[in-house]
């Protein structure tokens, strides 16, 4: 074949099963599938007069995928944005409608802390009356959006959603100038997470909004990324837009498409020509497949009957999130981990998206429904980790599957069956001893998977650091096996160990490069961990700088020698020479990285967060930058 597929016929005695796994594993191997059998049933064509206007719906198989469902009332799809214009003509019929609430009484009837919660919250005007009042220019973004998940199909009117059932939360946190708060857009999804906790079926939302560090004004939103997170707790997946900046994302990320939670699909925009659309960004890890983006007629405006057309990375990220509510109304008992495989597995892999996208291709819903569908044993997704606790605490360790559902579980410790956990986590309490060799073993109709053994380690033992506090990036869990410690630092988010051979280790956030030490390092006496950056200072005077550097905080100033004491504050970093000169570098907005004139005699040093500090030989110290309360290091 021309596009680069063969026909394997296996040897007498060899099921797919068993030889699917083998090659998908072969290093010259792209991808194998089995060779199954299609019903000559044709694709499910609607009666919708715009839906020959909906190119996109035709590129991703939609036709084919209709052909197993069009949807189902019982999956509920949440789109934060503007709102939804919730009289449309294609858009009431499949409004999200609050069971726990009787409209128009003024009560809050399901004491979830909003009145008259019908279709979801209005975050912007703090009322639940999320109807989308527009934005510029006259653009009604989040019915347009909705319109691409759900807008009802073969009724003969205007135009077709991906699924013609299914039902469309509300949740508006964007104001009529087309901006909006990042804690409105986390309260947003704190309302989805306490939904779905009260039994409403949310399988995904979409988020087609974002920002880089400097547009947001904030390097990194973690309130952004605890609030995703959360959704991945309960199990649903978050479908974001890579951004219209026509930028890498591996060079300037874009959140929350960038962030790498586990329930998050990043959503590049393609064209008709199987292309990558001009305005789309992109990126080969944190963007994962393209969809349809440009030329998009939707069901938008204020009126009842108002259609439009649009482009962008937005109008892309509906085509994903309706695709999830597709396949979990075919298995509803699909989990996260089971669905994103699904449809980052089934991509049409196009040369124009190879190298700009995870995986190289444009979403097929029809492809995915049968990947779902096709009888695969369980493959782990996500590894267990080994864990450090501290004595007579607790800890949960977990793995994540994709295969056929029903996935059943079982953990081991070495050969031993633990009674009565058969679950995808294990949760360990009172420990007292070093433990180990714990594993995971999931099962369905169709064969196993296991996990790797993790080992659960005990801080004060075998370990010579505490650590305690914050641990969001698991900047705490010091490594069980860590021995010899010469020093110690810690940044923002990670923490960094000396070793007396001079060498250095560092665990924790890793998204900066601040994880990635330098191969050769080697001959160090002294370290300082920055806020994503690391500093280390060699035998022979001279200074080592790797990590985040939006403001040149490890471009070490050349030939600066004789160095013999360092630290490094949240950008910025200062160096101590032997002869009680200071050199500072980096962030200088509050000047305290202009070292004052005359400054001598230095024998201590200390750069926080937006200030320096200085000890003189004669016992006084000079500080210099922005005055406020800070934590150095931070």
């Amino acid at each position: 074949m021309h596009v680069g597929w063969s026909q394997i016929k296996l040897p007498a005695g060899t099921t797919v099963e068993v030889a699917l796994p083998k090659y998908r594993k072969h290093p010259d191997v792209i991808g194998a599938e089995a060779n199954v059998i299609f019903r000559a049933c044709g694709p499910v064509v609607p009666n919708d007069p715009m839906y020959p206007q909906q190119w996109g719906l035709a590129a991703i198989c939609a036709p084919y995928a209709w052909g197993v469902s069009t949807g189902s009332t019982n999956v509920v799809v949440a789109v934060i944005d503007s709102g939804i214009n919730y009289n449309h003509e294609e858009l009431a019929p499949n409004m999200w409608r609050n069971p726990g609430e009787i409209p128009g009484n003024g009560i809050d009837d399901d004491g979830n802390g909003h009145v008259d919660d019908v279709y979801g919250v209005d975050f912007v005007n703090d009322d639940s009356d999320p109807m989308d009042e527009g934005g510029p220019p006259g653009i009604y973004h989040g019915t347009g959006i909705a319109g691409i998940i759900g807008a009802l199909g073969n009724n003969g009117i205007g135009v077709c959603g991906l699924n013609w059932d299914i039902r469309l939360m509300a949740l508006r946190c964007f104001r009529t100038d087309g901006q909006g708060y990042m804690y409105d857009a986390a309260s947003a999804m704190d309302y989805v997470v306490e939904m779905k906790q009260r039994g409403v079926n949310v399988k995904a939302v979409n988020l087609s909004f974002g920002g880089t560090s400097s547009s947001c004004g904030i390097l990194y939103p973690n309130c952004l990324i605890d609030a995703i997170n959360a959704l991945a707790a309960v199990e649903i997946v978050a479908v974001a837009g890579a951004g219209n900046d026509s930028t890498d994302l591996e060079q300037t990320p874009f959140y929350p498409a960038a962030f790498d939670s586990s329930n998050i699909i990043s959503v590049a925009a393609s064209t008709g020509n199987d292309a990558l659309a001009d305005f789309s960004n992109w990126g080969l890890i944190s963007v994962d497949l393209a969809a349809p983006g440009s030329a998009i007629r939707m069901a938008s405006g204020p009126g009842p009957t108002n259609y439009t057309e649009g482009r962008g990375t937005s109008y892309a990220t509906p085509f994903v999130a309706g695709a999830v509510g597709l396949l979990a109304a075919v298995y509803p008992e699909a989990t996260v981990a089971q669905l994103k495989a699904a449809i980052l597995d089934s991509v049409d892999v196009m040369p124009a998206l190879q190298g700009k996208v995870l995986t190289g291709g444009q979403l097929n819903i029809g492809r995915a429904l049968l990947n779902l569908k096709s009888n695969e044993p369980p493959v782990v997704v996500s590894e267990p980790q080994n864990r450090t606790v501290l004595p007579g605490g607790s800890v949960t360790v977990r793995a994540s599957f994709a295969g056929t559902p029903d996935l059943h579980y079982q953990w081991y410790q070495g050969d031993t069956a633990l009674s009565g956990e058969t679950n995808a986590f294990l949760t360990l309490t009172n420990i007292s001893t070093a433990q180990w060799g714990f594993c995971v073993q999931a099962t369905n109709a169709f064969g196993q998977g296991n996990s790797s053994p993790v080992e659960v380690a005990l801080q004060g033992v075998h370990v010579p650091i505490v650590a305690w506090g914050a641990n969001n990036y698991g900047q705490c869990n010091v490594p069980w096996d860590l021995t010899n410690v010469a020093a110690i630092a810690g940044g923002r988010w990670h923490s960094m160990v000396l070793h007396p051979d001079g060498k250095v280790s560092e665990w924790g956030n890793e998204h900066y490069g601040q994880g990635d030490v330098p191969t050769a390092l080697s001959n160090i006496v002294a370290v300082s961990a920055g806020a994503y950056h690391n500093l280390a200072l060699r035998t022979n005077g001279t200074v080592v700088a790797w990590g985040e550097n939006g403001d040149g905080q490890i471009d070490v100033p050349t030939n600066l020698t004789d160095v013999v004491a360092i630290s490094a504050g949240q950008y910025h970093n200062l160096a101590l020479k032997q002869n009680g000169e200071v050199v500072a570098w980096g962030w200088n907005d509050s000047n305290q990285s202009t070292v004052p004139s005359g400054l001598g005699n230095v024998k201590a040093i200390s750069a926080g967060y937006s200030h320096s500090l200085a000890l003189l030989s004669r016992n006084d110290s000079v500080g210099g930058g922005f005055y406020m309360t800070c934590e150095v290091g931070f």
